[in-house]
Order: structure tokens, then C-alpha cells, then sequence
């Protein structure tokens, strides 16, 4: 099992807004641990550079020749809130040991402080450093710069869907046509619903012949039934006349 050293912050200094955000600002750190490392984010933009105990040595030595040490156990602070930024600086080693904060204020050696991390170990500047009128010009540049590629974004993100929906289409496409050929094609199947459909109207038709036969049937039997008892009637009639009459001629046969 490989052996790990407990890590140690040797060196952190953070400068960010007043919520303590670094979206435009320094975290610059070394870290004891398996390997040393100065580390830095500036203004979101990440690096490194490879440290040893000799390079360590130098930077602490270079610290205090900058004075650094006066700054300890000190807060430097005024109102400004149009400036609303914070910081704060702690350094734990043993040529070198402090600790102290500021807000909108700033010790007399705080360029030089920073001018010395930008050429000695390349930290980056960042946009906090400016006068203030070129800052706020350079924040609205890139704010600008952000909406663009937002927009851009959103505007890659349409045409991808656009292009998923086309493809979806194109396949949806294909399958119908896939069905229809092992169906027999799309006449075959045009075909299949038209005799169907000539079946439905045949069975319709013949429920509809049936019910008109089975109407007339009724009425012709309905009429022979009737001549049958207008013939009854007629008959019944005849017979009686014919009696009446043979009966009248007898009368008249006695009285003679």
C-alpha cells in the first residue's frame, strides 16, 4: 500500500466578490500532500506548477521580503459597495505564519504582493485588478460574449432536435413502407379493401332482397287469401239467389 501524506495547506489566498464567489477573482493555493503544487483559479481559468522544498523555500523567502508579514492578525476594511469584494490571505509554514482578511480595502503592499505571484510564478491577472471604468467595460464584454454562446447553444441544441425529429420521420417513413411491401404492396392492399368492401355491400344486399322477398311472398298470400274468401263469398251468394229462386218457381207450379 502505497504511503499518503496527510494534506496540508501550506498557502491560501482567495479574492472574490463579497459573497465570496471567484467567477471573477484569485484562489491560489499550495497543498502538501504526496506531490506540492502552487495551484491557482483565476477568473474560472485553472493551472498548476510543480513545486519541490526548494522552490517552496524561495517563495516564503520572497514573501517576507515583500513585508507580507505585516499584514498579520490585521482586517483591512472600508464601506464601498460599489466595489463589494472580498479577501483573505493565511499562510502556515515555518519560515512564515499569518492570517488576515480585508473588504473593499487593501494593505500598501498589495500590488506588489500580486505583480510578484503574476511574473515569478505566472499566476494570470485578473479582471479585479483593473480601474474600475475598464473593468465594468471588460465584464460587459464578456458578459456579451456569454449571451452569444448561450444563444449559439440554444441554437445548436434546435437544430439537433430538429435533425432527431427528421430522422425519427425518415424511419417512421421507411417502416410503413416496409409494411406495405410485406403486405403485398400498397395496391395489393387497396385492392384487399375494395373487396371487402364489395363483400359488406353484397351481404347488405342480400339481407335487404331477403326481407323484400319475404315481404312479397306475404303480400301474394296475403291476396290469394282474400280472392279466396271473395270467392266464398260469391259462392255462398249464388246459392242462396238460387235457392230463393227454385223455391219461387215451385210456388208458382202449385197455384197453378
Amino acid at each position: 500500500m502505497a504511503d499518503t501524506k496527510e494534506e496540508n495547506v501550506i498557502f491560501d489566498f482567495c479574492w472574490g466578490n463579497t459573497y465570496g464567489l471567484f467567477s471573477e477573482g484569485y484562489h491560489v493555493m499550495i497543498k502538501d500532500s504526496n506531490d506540492l503544487y502552487l495551484t491557482w483559479s483565476v477568473d474560472l481559468k485553472y493551472g498548476e506548477v510543480k513545486f519541490d522544498n526548494a522552490k517552496l523555500e524561495e517563495f516564503m523567502k520572497d514573501l517576507k521580503a515583500l513585508r507580507i508579514d505585516n499584514w498579520n492578525g490585521k482586517t483591512f476594511s472600508k464601506s464601498d459597495f460599489d466595489k463589494g469584494d472580498t479577501w483573505k490571505l493565511e499562510i502556515n509554514n515555518i519560515a512564515l505564519k499569518l492570517e488576515c482578511k480585508g473588504a473593499n480595502d487593501y494593505p500598501p503592499e498589495w500590488k506588489t504582493f500580486l505583480d510578484y505571484l503574476h511574473m515569478k510564478w505566472s499566476v494570470p491577472s485578473s479582471t479585479r485588478e483593473l480601474p474600475e471604468e475598464e473593468r465594468q467595460a471588460v465584464l460587459k464584454k464578456k458578459e456579451e460574449k456569454n449571451r452569444a454562446e448561450e444563444k449559439q447553444e440554444q441554437k445548436n441544441r434546435h437544430n439537433q432536435e430538429r435533425q432527431n425529429q427528421d430522422r425519427q420521420g425518415k424511419d417512421k417513413s421507411g417502416a410503413v413502407r416496409d409494411n406495405r411491401k410485406n403486405n403485398g404492396g400498397s395496391k395489393d392492399v387497396k385492392e384487399n379493401k375494395n373487396e371487402k368492401k364489395n363483400n359488406n355491400i353484397k351481404q347488405k344486399g342480400g339481407k335487404e332482397n331477403n326481407n323484400n322477398n319475404g315481404q312479397t311472398g306475404e303480400k301474394k298470400q296475403g291476396g290469394k287469401n282474400n280472392k279466396e274468401q271473395k270467392g266464398s263469398r260469391d259462392r255462398k251468394k249464388f246459392y242462396y239467389h238460387k235457392k230463393r229462386k227454385d223455391r219461387g218457381t215451385k210456388d208458382d207450379a202449385g197455384e197453378g
